[in-house]
């Protein structure tokens, strides 16, 4: 099963709706999910009567928004060793939970940019079974 993962990056106006689409914050309000970490955010998500998506977010910030209906905890250590993560990486991260084989990455240009703490923290998530291209 391949899924699109929509980051912030200006490769984002490049995404179709051909694959199940993981949405990050407000960078793809059709997408299929979305995954938001900050308050203000999801305050704008959630309040957004236009939008039916399921929202996924770390449990930090669950803890505000758990009376939502549309609203999910999604705790990546629970299968990764790492840190926080942005909402982009914890978007791949669950698209992997989730049962997708591949991804293409919209969005994505500061890991592709060598921002070093992007990219490291894509390398701690990264599964070598699944398979990747950044759509730019």
């Amino acid at each position: 099963m391949k899924a699109n993962i929509v980051g912030g990056g200006p490769s984002k106006a490049l995404v179709t709706s051909a694959n199940f689409t993981i949405g990050t914050n407000l960078h793809c309000k059709w997408a299929n999910i979305i995954f938001a970490v900050d308050e203000p955010i999801i305050k704008k998500l959630v309040a957004d009567s236009n939008l039916t998506q399921l929202i996924f977010m770390t449990p930090q910030t669950y803890k505000f928004f758990n009376e939502y209906k549309r609203c999910y905890e999604f705790d990546s250590r629970k299968w990764f060793n790492t840190s926080s993560l942005c909402s982009a990486l914890n978007a791949v991260a669950l698209g992997f939970v989730l049962g997708f084989e591949e991804f293409n990455l919209y969005g994505f240009e500061k890991v592709q940019q060598n921002d070093k703490e992007k990219l490291v923290k894509l390398g701690q998530i990264l599964d070598k079974t699944k398979r990747y291209k950044f759509i730019c």
